[in-house]
């Protein structure tokens, strides 16, 4: 009578094979359901996302000028690209005339790179620099409130910049 009533082995690992089939093809959906939510992480502005640090400026006298200036680098400027926003700091500066700390948001179409807006980052709150005459960003590379670049290079561990008067030249920290 037991023989009758009790399953034989071949029954249990059948069972065995069908629940690991089963955890299988979860385990795939679960796993193809999070790569397709994660693909709208990938970086918004290619290459161009990330930190770099700038490694020489140089400038012109004023926009007429064809001679350029390599100015002296003291401290390290990072600009940290991310979406539509950069976030430059200079370690140990007061770069903008408060903070070392400036919050810039950003277009970046092809070659072109604009700032349209500039803000000193204090740690509550951050104000909008509106003077587009100011010269407290030059030390950082930005003329003004707002800037305009060409985009000359950018890979994945270079990045050149020129505007009117500055050209900013990068290597990406990795």
């Amino acid at each position: 009578r037991d023989c009758l009533l009790s399953r034989g082995l071949g029954d249990v690992y059948k069972r065995q094979h069908y629940n690991t089939t089963t955890m299988k093809n979860l385990f795939l959906i679960t796993l193809s359901i999070l790569l397709l939510a994660s693909c709208g992480k990938t970086p918004q502005n290619g290459n161009l996302d990330g930190q770099w640090i700038m490694q020489e400026m140089y400038s012109k006298k004023d926009v007429n000028s064809t001679e350029y200036i390599k100015a002296d680098r003291a401290n390290p400027t990072i600009w940290n690209v991310s979406l539509s926003m950069i976030l430059i700091s200079t370690p140990g500066t007061n770069h903008n005339g408060q903070t070392g700390t400036t919050t810039c948001k950003m277009i970046y179409k092809g070659d072109k790179l604009s700032i349209t807006h500039t803000f000193i980052h204090h740690r509550t709150e951050d104000l909008l620099i509106t003077d587009p005459n100011t010269t407290c960003l030059e030390s950082v590379g930005i003329r003004g409130n707002a800037c305009d670049y060409r985009v000359v290079k950018l890979n994945s561990s270079h990045l050149t910049l020129c505007s009117s008067r500055d050209s900013l030249i990068f290597r990406k920290k990795h």
